[in-house]
């Protein structure tokens, strides 16, 4: 007898890697959630008069049964948030607070300044930022083509603490089999008798179950801080957990995304220095300085990002 159970036990040990295979990548998010459930089955305890709970000498059964409905309550709703997101479409005016812009776009991989000299600025900043952003949306649609997963239109983007200072914004969007998707922002701005070109690069990835698992289970210690933001359509429960990057095509056409949109966007700002009389032979250095550096990047399997030798760290629980 107790040799079969000695050979039990060693199967039941053997067969663990092939139970846990799924979760090789949400291991510490599925533990995170059971150890937080364990917390709130203990707190349910007290609140159904039960006297075997280590926490009944601490908590009073009319305090658990708030804490218990209220967690119940949160979970509830937070899940409700985030499938009614799937349904928010991106829109032509967008709003941030804080330092949270294009929060809903994902994480920030880069974001570059091109100055630009002005000796005789001629146009007014409105025309020559519409112009910008009609040259270089065309040159994107150009090279781009008619492909389904690539679209480019003009945001107007305000700060919800200051709404007179609303700027304008080409956004180009490339989404991946997947369901990943680069964002690209061009802004103009002038400052004097200079021009500043800000270009904004976001990466969303898409979400794992765990993920969701996690951020769900851990909401009534959360929903405080984002439910207000929420409302408001200036957060974004989608964008801070798609952080799953677990497949080799995958970080392939990302790479090739960001380097292929920085490549035509860089060209297009060159094409339109050189019609308006402002191309330089710094703004030619610097330009290309921005593809080559462009070409140095790299979505590892660490979950970070490779610019030039300088790593970015993308947000994750694996």
């Amino acid at each position: 007898m107790n040799a079969v159970l000695v050979v039990l036990v060693s199967l039941i040990v053997l067969c663990i890697p092939l139970l846990l295979g799924p979760l090789r990548h949400g291991i510490k998010n599925v533990m995170a959630a059971i150890s937080t459930i364990g917390i709130y089955a203990m707190i349910a305890n007290v609140a159904i008069g039960s006297q075997g709970s280590i926490l009944n000498e601490f908590i009073p059964i009319w305090l658990a049964t708030i804490l218990t409905l209220l967690f119940l309550i949160i979970m509830i709703i937070t899940l409700i948030c985030f499938f009614a997101e799937k349904g928010y479409a991106e829109g032509k005016s967008e709003w941030f607070y804080d330092d949270l812009l294009f929060q809903r776009y994902g994480q920030l991989l880069k974001n570059e300044t091109i100055p630009i000299g002005v000796k005789n600025l001629s146009k007014n900043s409105e025309e020559l930022a519409r112009n910008l952003y009609y040259h270089l949306s065309q040159s994107v649609k150009a090279r781009f083509g008619t492909n389904q997963r690539f679209s480019s239109e003009i945001v107007k983007v305000i700060d919800s603490h200051l709404e007179s200072d609303a700027r304008l914004f080409l956004k180009i969007k490339l989404v991946s089999m997947r369901n990943s998707q680069i964002s690209y922002f061009v802004n103009l701005d002038t400052v004097g008798k200079q021009l500043a070109i800000n270009t904004r690069i976001h990466l969303r990835n898409k979400y794992a179950w765990h993920q969701v698992l996690l951020f769900v289970v851990t909401s009534p210690l959360t929903y405080w801080l984002w439910i207000y933001h929420w409302l408001l359509r200036k957060y974004f429960i989608r964008s801070e957990i798609n952080n799953d990057l677990g497949n080799a095509f995958e970080k392939m056409d990302l790479e090739s995304y960001i380097k292929l949109a920085t490549f035509t966007i860089m060209v297009g700002i060159e094409e339109f220095a050189k019609a308006n009389d402002l191309l330089t032979e710094e703004l030619k250095q610097l330009i290309i300085n921005n593809i080559n550096n462009s070409q140095s990047i790299n979505i590892s399997k660490s979950r970070s990002i490779r610019i030039s030798g300088m790593r970015y760290k993308i947000r994750h629980s694996a």
